[in-house]
């Protein structure tokens, strides 16, 4: 059986403690790579299994932008904070139970601990037997989604533009389409049009703050399995989906 891909993007200054940490992690039982990272190069890949070790520092404020960022683009993304003059309680702290963000002050430790993270990822990849893509031209829309379901078991696509939305279509298998009216270049409209031209029976969900386009007949005629009004309320959004994806 392949062993999974475990790229791990590392942002330590010191050089004994980056050349420590990667002689250490050589040897787990993954096909390992290390990336040393800044956070204007930090770049996330989609099919790999990523791993943040990042070393926080007393005088210096950027790495706690940088875990901002990364728990708000990536809230699943296991992030590590290693450091030596760290006092954790259990040598392996989870900052809670809803962070992927874990205290570490010992590299042994590190990688003994590295399996269990690791096993979950791969535990809930291999769940994400439903695909749902979310089309829409607002960044922060697209974030809520996925914060929204960041523990769900389906895969999450999303696309800001109708064109995006289309490109994914032809190189993914999407399970349901969620998508915004009011876009530019493809209007909303548009676009579950030409989704129908090839997808005839793939549930579409419309999310819109125009609560007038609920009885628009063009969302009859190409068959939308249903409405929901922004903003979503989280529970049912999840409750929706959940309907829609059975």
């Amino acid at each position: 059986m392949e062993k999974p891909r475990i790229v791990f993007h590392i942002l330590i200054e010191s050089r004994y403690e980056l050349g420590l940490i990667e002689q250490t992690l050589r040897g787990i039982d993954y096909d390992a790579s290390f990336v040393v990272d800044t956070k204007e190069t930090l770049k996330i890949s989609e099919d790999d299994i990523d791993i943040i070790i990042l070393e926080p520092s007393v005088s210096r404020w950027a790495w706690l932008d940088l875990i901002i960022k990364l728990t708000y683009e990536y809230p699943d993304l296991p992030v590590i904070l290693y450091s030596r003059e760290i006092t954790v309680e259990n040598d392996f702290q989870p900052l809670s139970e809803e962070a992927h963000i874990f205290l570490v002050s010992d590299v042994i430790v590190l990688k003994d601990k590295l399996g269990g993270i690791i096993e979950s990822i791969i535990r809930k990849k291999g769940a994400a037997t439903k695909s749902i893509l979310f089309v829409d031209d607002e960044p922060n829309v697209l974030n809520s989604y996925r914060r929204v379901l960041r523990k769900s078991p389906w895969k999450i696509f999303t696309a800001s533009s109708g064109e995006n939305a289309l490109k994914i279509l032809i190189k993914e298998h999407i399970d349901l389409i969620v998508t915004d009216i009011k876009m530019p270049q493809i209007h909303g409209i548009e676009l579950i049009s030409k989704i129908r031209e090839n997808h005839k029976k793939v549930p579409i969900l419309v999310c819109s703050a125009y609560h007038g386009m609920k009885d628009d007949h063009s969302l009859q005629f190409h068959k939308v399995a249903d409405f929901l009004e922004k903003p979503v309320d989280p529970a049912v959004l999840k409750g929706k989906l959940k309907e829609l994806l059975r």
